[in-house]
């Protein structure tokens, strides 16, 4: 049992370390007209909602689990539902960490695109957006919501099958 928490927690953190070596912005720019400014943003926002999209299913199957785990079930079948969470957050934690790259990537072309080309290069909003975010620190909601409330939820996992004996 303490093998399986111990192996998990392993994978984990070799996970971890290895998105982290894997995380690096793109520094080429593209030459984009106009039109290949609109067509990019169009592609953040498409890529930003597929990614919340299978956020929330797996936001969702970390509730049920949770539920599933409180029934008067036999405790080897809590620690299996335990098991079974912990190995689909493992999963899609580098799922969204590389959806996310790619998200910024993108952003930081139309960034690029700002300060070469000018506000009338870029549609109105993007402008403002880049303003916006340009005067606060900030983890950004879809690193929130895609990677970190994920990584909080493998941890109380993990935390949650140590605990249980």
């Amino acid at each position: 049992m303490e093998i399986v928490v111990i192996v998990s927690v392993l994978i984990a953190i070799v996970v971890f370390i290895l998105l982290l070596c894997r995380m690096n912005d793109m520094k080429k720019d593209y030459d984009l007209t106009v039109e290949g400014a609109v067509a990019l943003r169009k592609r953040v926002e498409y890529e930003d909602q597929l990614l919340n999209s299978r956020t929330s299913i797996v936001l969702t199957l970390n509730g049920l689990m949770a539920v599933a785990a409180g029934l008067t079930i036999p405790c080897a079948a809590r620690l299996a539902v335990a098991g079974v969470i912990i190995i689909v957050n493992l999963l899609w934690i580098p799922c969204a960490v590389e959806a996310h790259g790619y998200i910024k990537v993108l952003t930081l072309q139309l960034k690029r695109l700002l300060k070469t080309k000018g506000s009338q290069a870029i549609p109105i909003d993007e402008c403002i957006r880049q303003e916006f975010l340009a005067n606060r620190c900030r983890i950004g909601t879809t690193r929130f919501m895609s990677i970190i409330i994920p990584g909080l939820l493998l941890f109380g996992w993990v935390v949650a099958l140590v605990l249980a004996k």
